[in-house]
């Protein structure tokens, strides 16, 4: 967001709170309202921030997309590239060729240890649980928050709440 935004804003907010102190001793909300909305553009330029939101929300849903798809695209080049090493792996090997020597690459043969496959984790587990990687405990946010609305928990407070901001598009 460009810093002239920021300092239309905080122009327009002090201006209303001109006019919010002027007219403080009058108890009409809405004419106090009104007074605002008609002598700055204090509106406007919220609503130019809001629009810069949604433009913001735009990028960053269509950065996510395309780290979909960039992801995608790239286990399917994994893929290839495994597939492309075992053709030549297999032609090498049924050929009886150790190693070819091209301009770009030398290239050879090798034996490889057999690789561990996992059929049932569960029954690893259950057997073995040694095996396992232990991990830190995470805290359960939405059943701390359900056992505070009902008593107190050691160990945990309520902030003190505040002001959020809902954007509904239409």
């Amino acid at each position: 967001m460009s810093t002239y935004v920021v300092a239309k804003v905080g122009a327009e907010l002090a201006n209303a709170l001109v006019i919010r102190e002027f007219l403080r001793d009058y108890d009409d909300p809405q004419l106090i309202q009104d007074a605002i909305e008609g002598s700055t553009n204090l509106h406007e330029a919220l609503c130019v921030v809001i629009e810069q939101i949604g433009e913001e929300e735009m990028q960053l849903a269509g950065i996510d997309a395309k780290q979909q798809e960039l992801t995608t695209r790239a286990a399917r080049i994994k893929a290839t590239i495994e597939r492309l090493r075992d053709v030549v792996a297999r032609a090498m090997e049924r050929a009886e060729i150790k190693t070819i020597k091209s301009p770009t690459a030398t290239f050879s043969l090798r034996s490889v240890a057999p690789k561990v496959i996992v059929k049932d984790e569960a029954e690893i587990f259950e057997r073995h649980p040694t095996l396992f990687v232990q991990q830190k405990p995470k805290l359960d946010m939405a059943a701390l928050k359900k056992a505070m609305a009902t008593a107190d928990v050691a160990g945990a407070d309520w902030t003190n709440g505040g002001v959020g901001l809902t954007i509904r598009r239409q």
